[in-house]
Order: C-alpha cells, then structure tokens, then sequence
C-alpha cells in the first residue's frame, strides 16, 4: 500500500545531504520503496527481478545523482502523482534503452506498457490503480492510528464495534450487526450505549483520517476535496474486492 506523503521528509530530502538529511531520506525512501515495486509488478506487469533493478535505478540516477525531490511541490499537486509520473517516465526511458541497445523487440524481462497495454489491469489506467493503492494505505492507516490510540486508552471495543458495524458491511460482504447483537458481543447496558460507542468510534475515524490526509496536501482546504476522492477511490467494486 502507497503510505501518505511525508512533505517534512520530502523538504529534508531536497538539502544537501547532511547526516540529519540522509536519515530523512532514507526514511522517505523505506516509505515508498515497497509501494513502488508492489505497484510495477501488479500494473506495470514488470517481473519482480527487473523492478529490483529499475527502482534502485531510479533512487539513485534521479532521486540522489538528479535530486529529482528539489521539483517537488505541494503547492502545485499530490506527491504521489509526481512521483508516479516521474517513475513511469523513468521505466518507459530505460526501456527504450534496452530495446536500441539490443537492436530487437523487447527483452523478456521488461514489458512496455505501451506495447503490452491489454495487460493493464482492466480496474483501470496506471492513474487509476496507483490511487487505489494510495487511498487503501490511507484507509490502513488511518484503521492503524485508531488502533493504537485505542490501545492507549484501554478501549478495544470501540475500534472492533466500527471494523463489525462500518467497515465490514463498507468495504466487504458483511452484513451491519444489529444493535441488540453488538449489546450482547460487547456486554453493553442497552441498544443506546452501542450507538453512542459507534458515534464515539465514527468521530475517531474521522478525525483520524483528516489528520491522514492533511499529510498529503498543500493546505487544509484540499482535505475535504481529498476525502471526497477517497470515497469514490474505495467505493469502487476493484477497491472491494
């Protein structure tokens, strides 16, 4: 899963590499390493052994040698989509470098996306597909947060009353428990005290994902504008399945 932009590590990454800045880089780095190479071989159909080479490729011609974070700007979009178009554009060249090095079709290693487009994933386009990784990470992380701050106040029942009421039924085949089962699950006085815990548990995931979200755009105004994204994103049938 795409993890949210972390614009302090993007900022750090852009200075000249002090000790203090490689330690954000390489932070950055272990963020969207795995998404990237999860991402090449799910819908840029690329072989797991190439990724390896074309993603460290791609940190170190263009991320450390180009300091490709120093174009970064959140006052101008989503740092996902820049880094999603800049890695594509960084596949599609090395690609065409190969194919006039070899002087013949494409190396069995590498699938061009343009050539071999029938493979894409029919969910969507590249744009499409990379966003539902991001907004499932959002998703995973905001769940994670609540967890832990759940955890923190000895209040387990509330994240697992919102998994069994909200997103079991959002996000899968479930079916909504009825208040009368969740007093019974949860030992709790009446139908009312479980709808008063699942507003409690409602109110956290809110606050919760804004505060994911806030993370990955320029400024508060986009995060309502986001949120509604994720909606549509996840209220996909290739995002429940």
């Amino acid at each position: 899963m795409f993890p949210p932009t972390r614009w302090s590590l993007v900022a750090g990454a852009c200075d000249s590499l002090t000790a203090v800045q490689l330690r954000a880089l390489d932070e950055l780095l272990c963020l969207y390493m795995p998404a990237l190479k999860r991402f090449s071989v799910a819908s840029m159909r690329l072989l797991p052994d190439r990724v390896e080479d074309l993603v460290h490729g791609f940190v170190a011609d263009k991320v450390m040698e180009q300091k490709l974070l120093r174009q970064a700007d959140r006052s101008k979009g989503k740092f996902r989509s820049f880094l999603l178009k800049c890695f594509t554009n960084y596949v599609n060249s090395e690609q065409r470098k190969e194919r006039a090095a070899k002087r013949g079709p494409p190396s069995s290693q590498i699938l061009s996306i343009e050539e071999h487009a029938e493979e894409i994933p029919a969910s969507g386009s590249l744009r499409h597909d990379f966003d539902l990784i991001w907004a499932r990470q959002v998703l995973s992380e905001t769940i994670d947060r609540m967890r832990r701050e759940c955890e923190e106040k000895n209040r387990p029942e509330i994240l697992r009353l919102f998994e069994i009421r909200v997103l079991g039924p959002a996000l899968g085949d479930a079916d909504a428990v009825p208040y009368e089962a969740l007093v019974t699950k949860f030992r709790l006085r009446s139908p009312s005290q479980a709808a008063n815990l699942l507003l409690t548990a409602k109110r956290m995931f809110r606050r919760m994902i804004e505060d994911v979200v806030r993370e990955t755009v320029g400024n508060d105004d986009q995060v309502a504008e986001e949120i509604r994204d994720l909606h549509k994103i996840l209220a996909g049938s290739d995002a429940r399945s």
